[in-house]
C-alpha cells in the first residue's frame, strides 16, 4: 500500500486538477490508461472518457475498446469511442501508419473539446514514454525542446494536454494496478522492435539501465533542469525577436547584419523559423559562403536572403487569373478584393488603392492576375513611355518577396491597365474626352 499512497499523493500533490472542471481523458485499455482512470475515480473528479478503435490488430482492439466501456459503466463515466480505417487513410495520406493513428486521434480529441467545451485533455504518458521521446528525438536531430521530452502541462491551441504521471515509472505504474486488482489489456505489437520507439523501449533503456539503474528518476530530474534553461533561452528568443524581427504586409522580415555575428546564429535562426516548416539544414544552407543560394522554399513558404534582412512569404500560386465581369461590383482573389463604382464626373483620388480609367476602353472580361516577365506598360505621368513591370518595380525598390506578390488588372486585348496599387497605364488615364469613368479600389481581405 505504500507504494500506491505514494503514487496517488505525488499526484495530487502536483495540482493540477479542480473539482470544479471536466476533463477529457483518453483511455486505450492499457495499463497505463487505466491506473489514470483509476485515480481520476478514487479521487472523484469529474471527466469524460475517449477511446479510440483504430482497426490495427484483429479482434484485439474490440477487447481493448470492451474493457475500457466496462471501465466506465461500472463506475458511471461517461464514455466516447471512435472507429478509425487507419491502415486505409496512412495509405490515402502517404504517410506511416503511426503518425496517421496519432493524427486522427487527436484531431478526434480536439472535436470533442471543442464540442463539449472541455479545456484540458489528459493522457497517460510517464517516464519511460518521455525518456523514449527524447532519445528519438536525439536520433532524429533536435533542439533544446526535444532533448526535454514531455512537459506536464502543454498549450494545445486554445487548449491543453496534461500528462499527470510523468513523474511515475512503468513499474511503479504496473506495482499500482497490480495493488489495486486492476485489469488492463497488452498490445502485442509493442514487443514489435520494427517500430523505433519499441526498439529503444525494449533494447536500448535497458542497456541504459546496466549504466544507471535510477535511468527514470535521474532522466525526470534532468528533464526538469532543462526546461528551466528552455524557459530561459525562450525568453531571450522573445527579446531577439523584438529587437530584429517585424511583420511587413504579410511578410516575416529577420535583420540578420548583427546577429550573424554570433556563434548561436544558427539555432536562433531556426526556432524563429521553424513555425514557417523550414529544417534546421535548410537554415544551414543559407549560411555557406555562396551568394547564389538567395532563396529556398517547401511546400507553404519561400525564405529569401536580401542580405541584411532574411524574408519568409507565405507561398502563393502564381499561374491563378481571375476574370472581372462588365456587371462585377466585387471581386474577392487571393487575399484582396477588388471594388469598382461607375462615375460620369470624378474628382481625382490621390491614393494608390484608387485606380480611374476610362470606361470605353476597357475590354471584358478583365483579367486579375500576378505579373510576369515580358509585361510592359506606360505608368501615367508627364513622360509617356513604354517600361517593363520588373524594371518599374526595381525602380521603386521592391523587394524581391513583395515583388512576387504584385499583380496587374489586365485589359481584354492584353493591355496592362493597372499595376495594382502602384500606376496606372497612360493608356486608360481620364482626358477631357472622357465620357465614361469606372473606378476601382483594391483592399486586402
Amino acid at each position: 500500500m505504500e507504494k500506491q499512497n505514494s503514487l496517488i499523493s505525488r499526484f495530487i500533490n502536483y495540482n493540477f486538477f479542480s473539482h470544479e472542471e471536466v476533463f477529457l481523458v483518453a483511455v486505450s485499455g492499457g495499463v497505463d490508461s487505466v491506473v489514470l482512470f483509476h485515480i481520476f475515480t478514487k479521487l472523484q473528479l469529474r471527466f469524460i472518457v475517449c477511446h479510440c478503435n483504430f482497426h490495427l490488430r484483429e479482434g484485439d482492439c474490440d477487447e481493448d475498446e470492451n474493457l475500457v466501456r466496462k471501465l466506465c459503466k461500472e463506475n458511471n463515466i461517461p464514455f466516447l469511442v471512435k472507429h478509425f480505417d487507419t491502415k486505409k487513410i496512412a495509405e490515402e495520406k502517404k504517410i506511416s501508419v503511426e503518425l496517421a493513428a496519432r493524427e486522427l486521434r487527436y484531431e478526434w480529441f480536439k472535436k470533442i473539446c471543442s464540442e463539449k467545451n472541455i479545456n484540458s485533455l489528459v493522457v497517460a504518458h510517464h517516464a519511460n514514454d518521455n525518456i523514449e521521446t527524447a532519445l528519438y528525438h536525439l536520433v532524429k536531430g533536435t533542439g533544446i525542446s526535444g532533448l526535454r521530452g514531455m512537459n506536464n502541462i502543454t498549450k494545445w491551441g486554445e487548449k491543453k494536454i496534461i500528462r499527470p504521471l510523468l513523474f511515475a515509472t512503468k513499474n511503479e505504474i504496473i506495482d499500482y494496478a497490480r495493488e489495486n486488482n486492476l485489469q488492463w489489456r497488452e498490445d502485442y505489437t509493442n514487443a514489435d522492435n520494427k517500430f523505433a520507439r519499441n526498439l529503444i523501449r525494449n533494447e536500448i533503456i535497458p542497456k541504459l539501465k546496466t549504466i544507471n539503474p535510477n535511468l527514470e528518476k535521474n532522466f525526470y530530474d534532468t528533464a526538469e533542469r532543462i526546461s528551466h534553461v528552455e524557459l530561459l533561452f525562450f525568453e531571450e528568443l522573445k527579446k531577439i525577436r523584438r529587437r530584429y524581427c517585424h511583420e511587413d504586409e504579410g511578410l516575416f522580415v529577420i535583420e540578420v547584419t548583427e546577429l550573424k555575428k554570433n556563434k548561436w546564429f544558427h539555432t536562433v535562426m531556426w526556432e524563429l523559423l521553424k513555425s514557417y516548416e523550414f529544417s534546421y539544414k535548410e537554415i544551414g544552407i543559407f549560411l555557406r559562403d555562396s551568394i547564389e543560394v538567395r532563396v529556398i522554399e517547401n511546400k507553404n513558404y519561400k525564405l529569401y536572403d536580401l542580405g541584411r534582412t532574411w524574408v519568409v512569404s507565405k507561398k502563393e500560386n502564381l499561374n491563378i487569373r481571375k476574370e472581372v465581369q462588365d456587371d462585377e461590383m466585387k471581386v474577392e482573389w487571393q487575399n484582396m478584393i477588388l471594388e469598382r463604382r461607375d462615375f460620369n464626373k470624378y474628382e481625382i483620388v490621390k491614393d494608390r488603392c484608387f485606380a480611374a480609367v476610362d470606361a470605353d476602353k476597357l475590354i471584358f472580361p478583365l483579367t486579375l492576375r500576378f505579373w510576369r516577365e515580358g509585361d510592359v506598360f506606360y505608368p501615367i505621368g508627364k513622360n509617356r513611355f513604354r517600361k517593363n513591370v520588373s524594371n518599374f518595380l526595381n525602380d521603386l525598390k521592391i523587394i524581391l518577396p513583395k515583388k512576387k506578390k504584385v499583380c496587374v488588372l489586365e485589359n481584354g486585348d492584353g493591355k496592362i491597365i493597372w499595376v495594382v496599387g502602384l500606376r496606372v497605364d497612360d493608356r486608360f488615364k481620364i482626358t477631357d474626352k472622357t465620357k465614361k469613368i469606372v473606378q476601382y479600389k483594391i483592399q486586402n481581405r
